[in-house]
């Protein structure tokens, strides 16, 4: 990205990183986009409703003031660290099915606890259709805070150097929705599973990952309510072989409507 290119699509504030960051997202006032002139560079911090993110440009400017804060790419999460529970629990759900499933944390912030939701959906092999009008969170936004996407990639072959990534499908869904992302490998429990949590960089067009440390909490005690039903869970028979599927994964496509989204 060049100043011409920056020039063109910004219409948010600069600050310098002078003051403390996290009194900047704790401020109702201040924008969902803005820009911190740090001492190692330009940062876009874009401020969400269950978290903020910090990550760096690729512009180049020649001020510098040893009053500036070094800045890192960092998320900060707003919500309560996640309980092992939550994880423990999509996977034990996600390990009934050979396609892949979908399911949302919420965090409920009447009653301060999280909601493990599983739509209504569609599940095919290497993808999921789900109507978002019939989410009845989703629809309180009052109440519900969206925190986390969880998606299944059964076939992702993480057993090779223990790794596990987005789509491109499932990165541009967390872009359109602005919400953290964890796909998982569902192995034999949480000790053999494999699962990544990423945050959206809107602007950017990107996502940057989220340490697990930063996000989770073993010894939570914060409750979870399981809204699970597999009535909801509709599985498309498929013919596909797992190079099949895996080859799919790497080629998915976004599309979207007014209420539904297939990815």
């Amino acid at each position: 990205m060049n100043f011409e290119q920056f020039n063109r699509f910004c219409t948010s504030k600069f600050r310098f990183a002078n003051e403390a960051i996290k009194d900047l997202i704790r401020n109702k006032n201040t924008d969902i986009v803005q820009y911190l002139l740090a001492k190692n560079g330009l940062f876009i911090m874009v401020n969400l409703p269950g978290f903020a993110v910090l990550k760096k440009t690729d512009i180049v400017y020649k001020y510098f003031n040893n009053d500036l804060m070094h800045l890192n790419d960092q998320v900060i999460i707003k919500f309560p660290k996640i309980p092992l529970k939550v994880i423990e629990n999509v996977i034990n759900i996600f390990n009934k099915y050979t396609h892949e499933v979908y399911c949302i944390l919420y965090y409920d912030k009447t009653d301060y606890n999280f909601v493990l939701y599983f739509p209504e959906q569609e599940c095919g092999a290497a993808s999921i259709k789900y109507d978002r009008s019939k989410d009845e969170y989703h629809n309180k936004p009052s109440k519900y805070l969206k925190c986390v996407d969880f998606h299944s990639h059964p076939f992702s072959n993480s057993n090779v150097g223990h790794h596990v990534s987005h789509s491109s499908t499932d990165v541009q869904d967390s872009l359109e929705n602005f919400c953290i992302s964890c796909v998982i490998d569902p192995k034999d429990g949480i000790g053999t599973s494999v699962f990544k949590f990423e945050a959206p960089v809107p602007v950017l067009n990107t996502l940057i990952p989220i340490p697990e440390s930063e996000i989770l909490d073993p010894y939570s005690k914060t409750q979870v309510v399981l809204d699970y039903d597999p009535k909801r869970i509709v599985v498309e028979a498929s013919n596909l072989s797992k190079y099949d599927i895996l080859r799919e994964l790497n080629d998915w496509k976004f599309s979207t409507d007014l209420d539904t989204e297939e990815f």
